[in-house]
């Protein structure tokens, strides 16, 4: 009976830790029917049979090799590391390691707190003590062969009653997993998943369509020509004429884009009303322009984010990727490139220099930006003191110098800013918001007083009368826990969300607000339509929202394996990886694979040096 007892008590030990470690899972996530335990089995079942072969490896290759459960305790606290990593991220974004973040290691610093490491210490010391004795009180005692074969007998009888419940809980639990806005992956798997995306780059092949998906594919306005050697090139940006009366007619406008950090619609009060004067400049600025309250992200992260826009197509490289074999940018045509052709001077402010890890400078050149000024160069020419990056006020303070030394006209300026970024920390001398002592509407409520000194600079200036000024984000706030208990929401939301935009233009009457269905994949086809550049070689997969998006209101999204949806109802509905989609989403994915095998053949669009 004690060998009984003995392997009862290993079973229990594994499995036990195994629900406890799911159960605090579950506590993290919110809507979820985490009190439902017979529900775990199905949402888990990787992770059960995973934890269950690691401890039948232990307690066997303990017993017949000598000293062998030292190699084994040791992969048990690197995965026990595995897992602890993923919890935190869990907690801290709602999801499994995702690459976006794996991008920005610097983000990860929020989580670096003193209490967070003291857990992490206490808990491998804790795995390393109870494998000692577990090993020593139980599994030597069980170095016999009768022993081995209890062993086996109740560990299979244990397995059998599990999977018994995982199928019979199918049945019942058949709605809930198709609701299930995550996915199903063991954190382990699905951690040294985001690794293999991370370092690797792997050959695409070409998908093969049926007419039938071709047909599919068009209906959602994205662009397809299979026959065509550049099958996603064409020449005209939009057929549709501006639907806005003319205030005047102005020629070659200048351009002022302002891309803010993370800039989700929630922290803008005009267009969220349950946080009133959070962001009264940017509430003035939208009074005297137009705000898109049906916009989301299409990729993120920032990188992603900005290349996707200028381009109009869906950046998905990872870390790897954009040191080495990443898309070339002069074998695409965005809109900084067309406005060079159309005579304007081009530029490009950043607050950061991140040579060390990607090099903004020459894939900024590559978009089309003559002028691109980073960190150093914005530094010398305004006499900011050396910092790691240039702050929100600093950014806004080079933009209006630009704009007081008289630039050559027509010009296109864009500025980057960065304190809006998660895990920014707030000093004392930050423009804080008023009605709540909270550090990241702090952050928020402090771009928006910079913003609003240029916004009042600019009124007051001869340019109120011949730029166009947009405000917009380079990718949604990131699901953190803080930023979902904030606005109450589902912890599982996704890295695509509502985004602001918001755009003054002296030329047209434009209306307050524009409720289209649409994405930052459109922005590019959107600003040279309202440049009144409607003809120019491009491969936009975007479409203008003054024009041709209306008729093809379905628009998507997508992070790492995750497809976000914004439906014609203005609904976000996220589609996780391994999970049954619906024929729109598959259909996406399918050309998103597609589009991206044609980056890799250099056949997105013909210059002299790819006829």
């Amino acid at each position: 009976m004690k060998s009984f007892y003995r392997s009862i008590s290993i079973n229990l030990l594994f499995n036990g830790l195994f629900f406890i470690y799911f159960f605090l899972i579950e506590s993290v996530f919110k809507g979820e029917p985490g009190w439902k335990i017979l529900y775990l089995p199905r949402i888990y079942f990787q992770s059960l049979i995973l934890i269950n072969a690691l401890h039948l490896f232990w307690v066997f290759g303990s017993i017949w090799v000598k000293g062998f459960y030292r190699v084994v305790t040791l992969l048990f606290v690197l995965v026990s590391a595995a897992y602890m990593l993923q919890y935190f991220f869990v907690y801290y974004t709602g999801v499994y390691a995702f690459p976006a973040a794996l991008m920005q290691p610097e983000a990860i610093n929020i989580w670096l707190t003193i209490n967070n490491v003291a857990y992490v210490i206490i808990g491998t010391l804790g795995v390393i003590v109870i494998f000692y004795i577990v090993n020593q009180k139980i599994i030597k005692p069980l170095a016999n062969r009768k022993a081995v074969v209890i062993h086996l007998f109740t560990t299979t009888l244990l397995l059998s009653s599990l999977l018994g419940i995982y199928k019979a809980t199918q049945i019942y639990t058949k709605e809930m997993a198709i609701k299930l806005d995550r996915g199903t992956t063991d954190p382990l798997l699905a951690l040294l998943g985001t690794i293999r995306m991370m370092t690797q780059s792997e050959a695409l092949t070409m998908p093969i369509f049926t007419n039938e998906e071709l047909i599919q594919i068009k209906a959602l306005g994205l662009p397809i020509d299979t026959a065509a050697r550049y099958p996603l090139f064409k020449t005209s940006i939009s057929k549709d004429s501006i639907p806005f009366k003319k205030k005047k007619p102005i020629t070659n406008k200048n351009v002022i884009i302002i891309y803010c950090e993370s800039l989700s619609a929630a922290f803008v009060s005009s267009f969220n009303d349950t946080l009133p004067q959070l962001t009264p400049h940017i509430d003035q600025f939208s009074s005297q322009g137009t705000k898109f309250t049906n916009y989301i992200n299409h990729c993120t992260p920032t990188v992603n984010g900005l290349l996707g826009q200028f381009n109009s197509y869906y950046a998905t490289a990872n870390a790897n990727l954009w040191n080495n074999s990443r898309p070339n940018f002069a074998q695409f045509q965005g809109f900084p490139n067309i406005l060079r052709e159309h005579n304007y001077n081009t530029y490009l402010f950043s607050y950061e220099d991140k040579s060390a890890s990607i090099n903004l400078r020459q894939l900024f050149f590559e978009a089309g930006f003559e002028h691109v000024l980073l960190r150093d160069e914005l530094s010398a020419s305004n006499g900011f003191p050396y910092a790691d990056y240039l702050s929100d006020e600093q950014m806004f303070d080079a933009t209006i110098n630009f704009l007081d030394n008289q630039p050559k006209e027509p010009f296109l300026l864009t500025t980057l800013t960065i304190e809006t970024h998660l895990g920014t920390a707030v000093p004392e001398y930050y423009h804080k918001y008023d009605a709540v002592d909270n550090d990241l509407l702090h952050l928020f409520s402090n771009f928006d007083y910079h913003f609003g000194r240029f916004w009042e600079y600019f009124q007051n200036s001869a340019f109120f009368h011949n730029t166009t000024v947009i405000l917009t984000a380079d990718h949604s706030y990131f699901p953190t826990k803080e930023a979902n208990d904030l606005f109450s929401r589902n912890n599982n939301q996704a890295f695509i969300d509502k985004i602001a935009l918001i755009v003054y233009d002296p030329e047209y009457e434009m209306p307050a607000v524009v409720e289209t269905t649409a994405s930052a994949l459109d922005f590019a086809p959107t600003l040279l339509h309202l440049l009144n550049i409607k003809e120019a070689p491009n491969s936009f997969a975007g479409l203008s929202i003054f024009g041709e998006r209306k008729n093809y209101p379905e628009v998507f999204g997508r992070e790492g394996g995750h497809i976000t949806q914004l439906s014609t109802a203005g609904e976000l509905i996220n589609h996780p990886i391994n999970q049954p989609k619906p024929r729109a989403a598959e259909l996406f994915e399918k050309w998103l694979h597609y589009q991206n095998f044609l980056i890799q053949e250099n056949r997105i669009f013909p210059n002299s040096t790819n006829p």
